[in-house]
């Protein structure tokens, strides 16, 4: 990966594009990564608990992962339109230039 924040060729940077690249990188390198398949990863044990109760996300194999395997992002917006308009509902670009100056101050 290079030139990140460039625009128009490389004559202008911008912070607020490189903001938005390092997002695009964590998505795209959490993707590269793939998906490891093991013993534990397909967590058989759990789908046959589950299967009696009917509940796979309490269970502390699913609790273990749930964070490491997940990607989250910082800026993309992952709540519906009523959850992202109650929470102040800014657009992408307003969403860089805030983290953008969290990372400046």
């Amino acid at each position: 990966v290079h030139n990140l924040g460039y625009l128009s060729g490389g004559r202008t940077g911008s912070l607020e594009m490189l903001t938005l690249c390092d997002e695009m990188i964590g998505w795209i390198s959490k993707m590269a990564n793939g998906v490891t398949v093991n013993t534990d990863t397909l967590a058989l044990e759990v789908i046959q608990r589950a299967a009696h109760n009917n509940d796979y996300l309490t269970d502390p194999h699913t609790q273990a992962r749930f964070l490491t395997e997940n990607w989250y992002p910082d800026l993309s917006e992952r709540s519906d339109a009523e959850a992202w308009q109650n929470a102040g509902g800014l657009d992408m670009q307003a969403r860089v230039k805030q983290k953008l100056r969290d990372i400046l101050d």
